[in-house]
Parts: structure tokens; sequence; C-alpha cells
């Protein structure tokens, strides 16, 4: 499944979700993103706003290049509610 066109609506539903888990697993999540980063980095901003989100899965989205994004989630002056999270590759 390729969700690269679906990022806008991701973080819109992300805006007003009370998800506790989120598995986008394989999805090609930034595929055909011009600005792979800047597209993460509102990624995390939006799962950041989830306060109930403990769970986060984003394997197989060849993000291993831009991890140091990722680590956003549990750092800076409001990290993540997350819990768990699995492998990022």
């Amino acid at each position: 499944m390729n969700l690269s066109d679906c990022l806008p609506n991701i973080l819109e539903l992300l805006r007003d979700c009370k998800l506790e888990e989120l598995r986008l697993k394989d999805c090609r999540l930034l595929e055909r993103l011009s600005s792979k980063e800047e597209s993460l980095q509102k990624l995390v901003a939006a799962l950041k706003m989830v306060p109930s989100l403990q769970l986060l899965s984003l394997a197989q989205n060849r993000l291993a290049r831009n991890v140091f994004v990722l680590a956003e989630l549990f750092s800076g002056s409001s990290p993540s509610s997350l819990k768990h999270r699995h492998q990022v590759s």
C-alpha cells in the first residue's frame, strides 16, 4: 500500500484523535514526497500532539536516513507519550 499521497490526510486525522496505537508498516509513507525530512518533521509534530498515543510502528517505510527526525518524538520541551515503538527501517 502506498500512503505517500495521504500524508496531509494522516496529519489532519492526528489533530483530533484519541488513538492509542498507530501502525503504518510498509506503506511507503514518504516515498513520493520531494521533502522527506520536512514531511517527517510535520508527522513527528502531529504525533507529539496526540497524548493518548502509546504505540507507534513505522517499520519498513525507508525512514532510516531521517531517523534523527524521529528522535524528536522523545526529546524537546514536549516529548510524546509513546511507551512502545517498533523498529524503524
